[in-house]
């Protein structure tokens, strides 16, 4: 959620290219995290996540 707002508080004051990029590079380090492979994994189970915040 940060990372989201982060990026929110800038875009409108770089480009759509600009803004493309800045979120490829804050989707890196999260799609890495426990937590996303915790609700990728409860996605497929059909089950509700259990966030550990890491």
């Amino acid at each position: 959620m940060a990372a989201a707002k982060k990026l929110l508080r800038g875009a409108g004051q770089i480009s759509f290219s600009e803004a493309i990029t800045a979120e490829g590079f804050a989707q890196t380090p999260l799609a890495k995290s426990n937590d996303f492979k915790i609700g990728v994994q409860a996605f497929f189970d059909k089950e509700k996540p259990v966030f550990s915040g890491n």
